[in-house]
């Protein structure tokens, strides 16, 4: 096998070796930290939110991470 065949089967199995700990750690910390609030689906996006305080106070939304 030659040296460059041998370095891209290392780095190969480097990045698979990284996704799956990455794939760990997101289910390890999904685990530990579980969302708060509710999703809903609205025009096919999935939605995230939280209610807080008094129902019968006027509405604040807020965005976040809604990029363009």
């Amino acid at each position: 096998m030659p040296t460059t065949e041998a370095v891209l089967l290392i780095v190969l199995a480097g990045l698979v070796v990284l996704i799956l700990g990455n794939i760990a750690f997101q289910v390890a910390a999904e685990r530990k930290n579980p969302p708060i609030g509710v999703f809903i689906e609205c025009d096919g996006v999935r939605l995230h939110y939280i209610e807080r305080d008094n129902a019968a106070a006027p509405c604040v939304v807020r965005f976040t991470g809604m990029g363009p």
